[in-house]
């Protein structure tokens, strides 16, 4: 029986320091769970320490990155990142999932267009009207 806010998928967001070597460590492990789509970003972020602070260097750019996993794997998925990217580190940076229930069908189906067989727009429409009930087809 499926929950009543279900939806298949969640955003994945992840958050290191600015460089070439996490984005793709990042991305490489993305690509070991046949996830090819992500937005990769620069940002903003504040200094690891308050002497970096105090000397002007208080903020620091960061790699962002987001995209969508299977609800399913989200634990999986982040676990290897963790690994991979030694975030549990001091100021390495993090990884967290978001429940994506009330993104919008049509969004998500871009996101997943061309993936003909995937029923997650209906899902997650139904999902949000309070209908979790899968129609079978014959």
């Amino acid at each position: 029986m499926k929950k009543k806010n279900y939806c298949p998928y969640k955003a994945l967001i992840v958050v290191v320091n600015e460089g070439k070597t996490y984005e793709d460590k990042i991305l490489a492990v993305l690509k070991n769970y046949d996830i090819s789509r992500s937005v990769v970003s620069v940002a903003k972020g504040t200094a690891p320490s308050n002497i970096s602070d105090f000397f002007g260097f208080g903020i620091e750019n960061k790699t962002l990155v987001s995209t969508f996993v299977e609800s399913d794997r989200a634990k999986e998925i982040m676990f290897e990142l963790k690994e991979t990217l030694e975030l549990d580190k001091k100021n390495k940076g993090l990884v967290l999932t978001l429940p994506i229930t009330a993104l919008s069908s049509n969004i998500l189906g871009l996101w997943r267009r061309n993936d003909e067989t995937d029923n997650s727009e209906k899902e997650c429409a139904e999902s949000k009207n309070g209908k979790a009930e899968k129609s079978n087809k014959n």
